[in-house]
């Protein structure tokens, strides 16, 4: 009988699953089975559908200060890493860690993988604690990555830029929190969303109040939590938020106001984030995939209450889903339609619309389910799901992450390779001027530079220096003429400037920020060329030193 069972079709499985009960025994053997298998096909199309990267994008920037405590010697004259205000403490001290034993690509890899397997593990207890199964997991698993790869708003995943990331680690960390809250295991739930808080200062925030709204809306609910219960759930949950917050506190307060809030809003919301900050810049099919699947999960929660039976987790799903429906209206209005202050903006709630957008997905797939059941097309709903996501899996084997739809990394070789040769042939405290509209120098090169535009203070006292820096190097009066509300389009303006510069504008910047050496995509007239350095077989990038210059 057990033979019989193992050798069952994948679909039969699938269907079967769907009647997993809680206690153990040998008949629910296989259902337990066609759960792990249901999370192993769900980490498969996550991983091949966004990919993985290391040292690119967002990552640099979070290395780069680990990089400098670990081998003080490195940057030491980079103003970005010794100047700027460095969130993420604990993140850092895990980097410099498996920096110390030679250990952290490989160790970074290991922690996406288990942010992987964390992150669809909670999703199936969500899916399970509202009532589904294995068929509810793989539908709203399906729904998810094919609405924009779970992008919501702000240009926010769980799993940001495809690394592993301090705001990855706290967003899989919150999910877990939500899972255990509908499970009704405060204590769980308490642990997980302090992980959330220690890793970020953003989840601190929102999860110190997710905490408080949630315990004040149960308060009546005495039988389900004891107060030993809920003071230790809330000591796991508040002490690390409260620490991360008082430590931002201490550390911002020492540091001078910075620009008028027009100008902030210009530089750091309209210029630089865009994406994030601004969502009259945000494209029609962000919005459309975000919005989509609320409607029916809207539509399963009005029906479930009209019949009564909404029980304690879908109470709790609803209640989780308007407290954080209505962080992020406040996002809009106080961060979007109007600015009213430089931490609404910095506080990135809108980051936290993936949540709800994994619970749509859940709600819209129960519904889903419902009227398959109806229509007796449980098989069908199986076979389609499964069939779609293999032809998602295989093209994005072809065609790359994301289907080859955008880059994930922004790799050249010839770059990189001038990189390595500064990194193996330069002084270790040389500072170099470089396009800014690059982002793999100071880690790669491990050498510091003038600025580039992707590694932005963030507070606003920080930011003069960073813009005018940008003004200096691009020779521009102010950044006005750089485009707004389009991130790419900037960093092409930024590369096609720094492409028109002479060489005298990067001698004169070179003297004001101690720079050394200057890399450009194009050669230098002859008279320049006794200041060339670097690999003469690279024709598509020239590094000059500047001290071979006759004074």
């Amino acid at each position: 009988m057990a033979r019989t069972i193992m050798v069952r079709m994948p679909v039969a499985i699938c269907m079967s699953a769907d009647a997993v009960t809680t206690p153990i025994t040998r008949r629910h053997v296989a259902a337990r089975l066609n759960v792990a298998l249901a999370i192993t096909f769900a980490i498969a199309l996550n991983f091949l559908l966004q990919g993985y990267q290391f040292g690119e994008s967002n990552h640099t920037v979070y290395l780069l200060d680990a990089l400098h405590r670990t081998h003080p010697e490195l940057l030491s004259r980079d103003w970005f890493t010794t100047q700027t205000f460095q969130y993420h403490a604990l993140f850092g001290y895990v980097t410099r860690g498996l920096m110390r034993i030679g250990f952290l690509e490989h160790g970074f890899l290991i922690g996406y993988l288990v942010l992987l397997v964390a992150l669809h593990v909670a999703w199936w207890r969500i899916v399970a604690a509202l009532g589904g199964g294995v068929r509810t997991f793989l539908t709203s698993e399906l729904l998810y990555q094919l609405l924009g790869a779970g992008t919501a708003l702000g240009m926010y995943q769980i799993l940001q830029d495809s690394s592993f990331l301090p705001s990855n680690i706290a967003a899989v960390a919150m999910l877990w929190g939500l899972a255990m809250w509908l499970e009704n295991r405060r204590i769980a739930s308490g642990v997980a969303l302090g992980v959330a808080s220690a890793f970020h200062l953003n989840y601190a925030l929102v999860g110190l109040l997710l905490w408080a709204l949630l315990h004040a809306c149960t308060r009546h609910r005495a039988r389900r939590c004891s107060h030993k219960t809920m003071w230790t759930s809330s000591a796991f949950a508040l002490i690390p938020a409260l620490a991360n917050i008082g430590f931002a506190l201490r550390v911002t307060s020492r540091r001078n106001s910075g620009l008028p809030l027009a100008e902030f809003v210009d530089l750091y919301v309209r210029l630089r984030h865009p994406h994030h900050y601004d969502p009259s810049s945000w494209p029609a099919w962000l919005w459309l995939s975000f919005a989509l699947p609320m409607f029916p999960a809207v539509i399963v929660w009005v029906r479930r209450a009209r019949n009564k039976t909404i029980d304690y987790a879908w109470e709790q799903a609803g209640r989780i889903f308007f407290m954080l429906g209505g962080i992020i209206v406040v996002a809009l209005i106080a961060a979007g339609l109007t600015y009213t202050s430089e931490q609404i903006v910095q506080a990135s709630l809108f980051r936290f619309s993936v949540f709800l957008k994994v619970l749509s997905c859940v709600g819209a797939a129960i519904l889903f389910d419902g009227l398959t059941s109806a229509l007796k097309w449980e098989r069908a709903e199986v076979i389609t799901t499964l069939v779609l996501a293999l032809l998602l899996m295989l093209a994005c084997l072809r065609d790359g992450p994301y289907l080859g739809l955008f880059e994930i990394g922004y790799d050249d070789p010839q770059y990189n390779a001038m990189c390595d040769w500064a990194r193996q042939h330069t002084p270790a405290d040389a500072i170099f001027i470089v396009p800014p509209n690059e982002q793999d120098f100071r880690l790669r090169a491990e050498r510091a530079i003038v600025v580039n535009f992707k590694a932005v203070p963030q507070l606003s006292g920080e930011l003069p220096q960073w813009r005018d820096r940008l003004q200096d190097v691009l020779d521009l009066r102010n950044l006005s003429s750089i485009p707004r509300e389009d991130f790419a389009a900037a960093l092409r303006y930024i590369r096609d400037r720094y492409d028109t510069l002479p060489p005298e504008r990067f001698i004169a910047v070179a003297k004001k920020y101690n720079a050394r050496y200057v890399l450009t995509p194009r050669p230098w007239p002859n008279p320049y060329e006794s200041l060339r350095v670097g690999s003469d077989e690279n024709r598509f990038w020239f590094m000059y030193d500047l001290s071979r210059l006759n004074p």
